[in-house]
């Protein structure tokens, strides 16, 4: 097996307007994966729509921007737009099954172009339902979010399948302005994957850093926006780092560092390789920006090497 080094990711690119699997508003699906807790909420309706196809009102606004700095949610309007934060929800997409690694999945992984010849699960998707503060997922429940809106997508440039280019106001998508969201998650939640720790910095990653990638029970929204010109979407990407390599719609999870937990991390090597074994994880945090890298971080509970 060939040892490779460096965070890689491949995005999984829509090949046209249509090529995404979903809806193409972006609309959720219609069986919920959370149980939500959302209340009646007043206010105006805005321009600002969001990737669950619901327009944004001016009351869940809680920072707005225009052309010579801050102004009111009221005073918002398309023309004079800049960037707004909406606090108490995000975006989200019901938790991946799909997991796939060098180890566990080698007969269907191609090591010549560090793919996975097996597709199932992996086609992008536009399944993004609103999570809001209260509502839970699995053992976990949403304690903090924040959404925030820009024009950055509104002034690029988009090749689309025929070959033609346009802006992304001239897209005619009313989600355009989306730019991502954060969230943090309460309870414990025990998966089982791959842990490492880091033996000396490196691009991306700290000495002594714990890295853990998921294989089972990584019951977790996922939060990752990509954009082709097409509508927003997320799909599972390659990534490689330190003699693994791994097939997820995340990446990997930071669970602090070596010099730092609580947790019992004596059995893990210390020449940074990965190894098989179950952690428990809580206080859980996520972020993602639109072709951006996405992140989550959990403190470490508990975890035990497997054989």
């Amino acid at each position: 097996m060939k040892k490779y080094y460096g965070l890689l990711a491949a995005v999984f690119i829509c090949a046209n307007l249509s090529g995404c699997a979903g809806s193409s508003d972006g609309a959720a699906t219609s069986e919920s994966f959370t149980e939500s807790s959302k209340a009646q909420t007043s206010g105006e309706p805005t321009f600002l729509t969001g990737l669950d196809g619901e327009k944004i009102l001016t009351s869940e606004i809680t920072e707005a921007f225009g052309e010579s700095g801050a102004i009111s949610p009221e005073e918002l309007t398309e023309e004079n737009f800049g960037s707004a934060v909406c606090a108490g929800f995000v975006y989200a997409a019901p938790p991946s099954e799909f997991y796939r690694n060098d180890r566990d999945n080698s007969e269907v992984f191609n090591e010549a172009d560090m793919t996975f010849t097996d597709s199932t699960g992996a086609e992008p998707l536009k399944n993004y339902e609103r999570l809001n503060v209260g509502d839970k997922v699995g053992s976990l429940t949403l304690t903090k979010a924040e959404t925030s809106f820009s024009r950055d997508l509104e002034t690029r440039s988009f090749t689309l399948s025929d070959g033609s280019e346009k802006t992304g106001a001239q897209l005619g998508l009313p989600e355009i302005f989306f730019a991502g969201g954060k969230a943090e998650f309460d309870g414990e939640l025990t998966m089982k994957g791959y842990l490492c720790r880091i033996a000396a910095d490196d691009y991306g990653v700290s000495e002594g850093e714990l890295l853990f990638v998921p294989s089972e029970g990584a019951d977790i929204p996922v939060l990752s926006y990509c954009f082709d010109g097409g509508g927003f979407y997320h799909a599972p990407r390659v990534y490689s780092f330190s003699g693994l390599v791994w097939q997820n719609e995340f990446g990997y999870m930071t669970l602090g560092n070596a010099a730092d937990t609580s947790a019992d991390v004596s059995s893990l090597p210390k020449d940074g390789s990965f190894v098989k074994a179950e952690v428990t994880v809580c206080n859980i945090e996520m972020s993602s920006g639109v072709n951006f890298t996405d992140r989550v971080k959990a403190e470490l509970v508990r975890s035990e090497v497997l054989s």
